[in-house]
């Protein structure tokens, strides 16, 4: 077991003693060990040091910043399931809810957005969620990450810029973190720029890996979610509270959207399978799948999930 070390933690400033864990790079299967803490007080994960060079761990290509080949049709069907997922009824876009769902625009759907609000998306790749929402007739919309090689356009028109949220000066009446704030070593700082852009009424929302869960756990520093070192800081349950109470926000909604890849992915760790190794080096039959989607319902539904969404006021 390694030793415990003092540090301030980045969520709560609790200065330990911390539980300390070795975790590795293993999307791309580098295997490069990373030292990471549990927080004593609100149990709160994150990396001890941020890696110099931590740009080229989002090289070699990073699922957000893959472009995808523009597809009409394909296009007009996901914002016809966006429409429906919006409260903008359409036969089409139930239909094709059923049989694939959008966890982003699902957590979206929380806040009962306008075609008219201003949306913000932090650290959003690409820019895949704001297309959908343009697909459904969303038009106040803008991204941004510091990570992508440029300012971009979108398929659907939506300007991407290469820049982190303190160089934003608009205001908006959503801004969303879609599984990007655990990628900041100062979460809490960025939920207090986040806050500063909000209109009076406006909301945030957080989607986020969280060690307050089974998968932690259970698996420990083979957590598919710990996600070395890109992961910089993974707040508990507690610790988000922390955060926003400590930026101005008070939690409106908490709900949790985890899936079987918690075990999937992680059962891949386990076993020293990287996650960008074909799918057969670990194979999964359906009735393996089911049990996992089982689980992971079961576990969502008493707050044990290791993915959580929090609309914040």
């Amino acid at each position: 077991m390694p030793a415990a070390i003092q540090s301030p933690c980045r969520i709560c400033q609790y200065l330990g003693p911390h539980r300390t864990v070795n975790a590795r790079e293993m999307m791309f299967g580098t295997r490069e060990p990373f030292l990471y803490f549990e927080c004593g007080r609100c149990g709160s994960v994150q990396i001890s040091a941020v890696p110099l060079d931590l740009g080229r761990f989002y090289a070699n290509g990073y699922y957000s910043y893959r472009r995808a080949r523009p597809n009409p049709l394909a296009a007009f069907v996901v914002g016809q399931r966006t429409r429906y997922l919006l409260g903008l009824p359409n036969i089409l876009g139930g239909i094709v809810s059923v049989f694939r769902q959008d966890a982003a625009i699902q957590a979206l759907s929380l806040t009962k957005p306008k075609q008219a609000t201003r949306i913000l998306d932090v650290g959003c790749g690409v820019g895949k969620t704001l297309d959908r929402l343009a697909a459904a007739g969303f038009k106040s919309l803008c991204g941004i990450d510091p990570y992508i090689a440029h300012d971009l356009t979108t398929p659907a028109g939506v300007e991407v810029r290469k820049q982190s949220l303190e160089a934003v000066h608009d205001s908006f009446d959503l801004i969303m973190f879609h599984h990007s704030l655990e990628h900041v070593i100062d979460p809490v700082g960025q939920l207090r720029l986040a806050r500063e852009r909000l209109s009076p009424d406006g909301r945030c929302i957080v989607r986020i890996p969280t060690p307050s869960s089974e998968a932690w756990d259970i698996y420990g520093t083979n957590w598919v979610q710990l996600d070395a070192p890109r992961h910089l800081v993974l707040p508990s349950r507690r610790g988000l509270e922390i955060a926003a109470r400590e930026t101005g926000f008070t939690i409106e909604t908490m709900i949790d959207d985890s899936t079987d890849f918690q075990f999937a992915g992680s059962e891949r760790y386990v076993r020293d399978i990287p996650l960008d190794a074909p799918a057969s080096h670990l194979p999964i039959d359906r009735r393996q799948r089911a049990e996992y989607r089982r689980r992971a319902r079961a576990l969502n539904g008493r707050n044990r999930g290791d993915q959580t969404v929090f609309i914040l006021r």
